[in-house]
């Protein structure tokens, strides 16, 4: 199947400020950084479809320090790609967690939008996101995309 979607980018500013949020965002998940995570978010977005913020931030605690959470993983890399459904031409932070040590083994490199490989416990996460006020004002769970260099994709 041969996608092909187009995105506008409204603002140079905005654009920049939305790349610098998610950076961030980014950082804040790979530290388990609840606090930071919170001053991403927007206060009236929308998340995972019906969540308010303060849901959400109950889904990343539970994500990170609860049953089988993520905290004791010992690698986490990041794949940025786009996403078809839903918000199409939304940005797409894959985030894959795996057990490597680097005492006991290579690091899983994996390009976007592989499976994840079970037999390192590995956990991939792909997100989309949507932003306002140069907050995050929405997030989804990526379920089509297309990896960032896609010839397939054309930037306005």
């Amino acid at each position: 199947m041969n996608s092909q979607f187009n995105i506008t980018i409204h603002d140079h500013q905005e654009q920049e400020a939305n790349s610098r949020v998610l950076k961030y965002f980014t950082f804040a998940f790979s530290a388990y950084d609840m606090k930071a995570i919170e001053e991403f978010l927007h206060p009236e977005g929308i998340f995972f479809g019906k969540y308010s913020r303060t849901k959400a931030l109950g889904y990343f605690y539970s994500l990170f320090f609860g049953e089988g959470g993520i905290q004791e993983i010992h690698c986490i890399s990041v794949n940025h790609g786009w996403s078809v459904h839903p918000l199409p031409g939304s940005e797409v932070l894959e985030i894959r967690c795996s057990n490597f040590s680097p005492h006991t083994g290579e690091p899983i490199r994996r390009k976007f939008g592989e499976p994840e490989v079970k037999t390192a416990g590995e956990k991939v996460f792909r997100f989309c996101f949507e932003f306002k006020e140069e907050k995050i004002y929405r997030i989804e769970f990526s379920k089509r995309f297309v990896e960032q260099d896609d010839k397939n994709f054309k930037n306005n």
